[in-house]
């Protein structure tokens, strides 16, 4: 909670999810925008040129929002990649709610807006209408979620395999590059099936616009289970940092408490060397010691210096191996009357 309220007092934080909803406004717009065709002429997704169209302009669409918004925000623009984020750890609970919900309101905006400037004489009402995603004529409810399941996780994995590695290299083309290449391809593969979503958000705004709902739990199941299991087979098994503990970690999400910046830092610096110890650590092992050593010097000031043969053997070690701190805690009666 307590980095929850440091987030939401920064202006960073709202350019984020600002981000988020202006990048899936524009990839809505753009690539549902290249299913326009004229009256004239049969709007089929298995047309060749058309599957192509769509597939470039969805990719390089995404190419572009997240080359121009990587620097504001983590640049999910896909509910599939919120989601496969934080079952992988890599975004908190509330920032991923609040991404959901950005991406959904600019895809139905988005979708809005195509349907505005769509002159009626390029409005098309065949089998995709504005871009609306239903599965194809002999394509079953089962096979469609299997060709969104698969072609998600397999975008879901790179994504995640493009995270791990882009923070120490963000000013680097690569990774946005790969993504929206990605997506073209996932998009080539998947469009003849089911009209090619891969993203929750782009088949519910024109779904809304439009009004066209058949099978479409398909688009919500699909996508966002496929993208589950395809960021957690790479965080699980791909990962730089993947272990066996991870495998219970993804069902532990929503029961850990995020750190902050500093034990993250210094957790990093424990798994590198460990016998690391916090200033917290060290500044409690410190008192500790300093409570200790007043203690034996209480004890030996009751029983005397000359009781015992041994006493002035075993306080000669004991003063070379702790050493007093300058100010202390819990400071004896005799120091303070001194």
């Amino acid at each position: 909670m307590a980095r929850l309220q440091e987030d939401v007092r920064r202006l960073r934080f709202w350019r984020s999810i600002i981000a988020e909803f202006v990048g899936s406004l524009f990839v809505v717009l753009i690539g549902c925008g290249a299913y326009t065709e004229t009256v004239t002429v049969n709007a089929d997704p298995t047309n060749s040129w058309l599957a192509v169209r769509v597939a470039l302009a969805f990719g390089l669409s995404m190419t572009a929002v997240l080359y121009c918004v990587r620097n504001v925000t983590d640049a999910h623009i896909n509910p599939s990649v919120t989601v496969a984020l934080l079952v992988t750890r890599r975004a908190s609970v509330i920032r991923s709610l609040l991404y959901l919900v950005a991406q959904f309101i600019g895809a139905i905006v988005g979708a809005g807006l195509l349907l505005a400037v769509t002159a009626s004489e390029y409005r098309t009402n065949r089998t995709w209408p504005g871009g609306c995603t239903v599965p194809a004529e002999h394509v079953t409810e089962g096979q469609a979620f299997g060709v969104e399941f698969f072609a998600t996780f397999f975008f879901a994995f790179i994504v995640v395999s493009c995270y791990d590695k882009v923070k120490s290299d963000m000013k680097s083309l690569a990774p946005p590059f790969i993504i929206g290449l990605t997506y073209a391809a996932v998009i080539l593969f998947s469009l003849p099936y089911t009209g090619g979503s891969i993203n929750t958000a782009r088949s519910f705004g024109p779904a809304i616009v439009n009004v066209v709902w058949r099978d479409h739990w398909v688009y919500w199941f699909g996508p966002i289970i496929g993208g589950v299991c395809g960021g957690a087979v790479y965080d699980v098994i791909f990962s730089t940092k993947s272990s066996f503990q991870r495998i219970t970690a993804c069902f532990t999400v929503f029961h850990v408490k995020p750190h902050d910046d500093a034990a993250g830092a210094d957790q990093a610096l424990r798994d590198k060397d460990p016998e690391y110890q916090s200033a917290a650590e060290v500044s409690t092992v410190a008192g500790t010691t300093s409570c200790a050593v007043d203690e034996m010097d209480e004890l030996a000031e009751s029983k005397g210096d000359g009781d015992h043969p041994g006493a002035a053997d075993e306080q000669k070690p004991r003063l070379k191996l702790f050493a007093r701190p300058k100010f202390s805690c819990c400071s004896s009666a005799k120091e303070t009357g001194q």
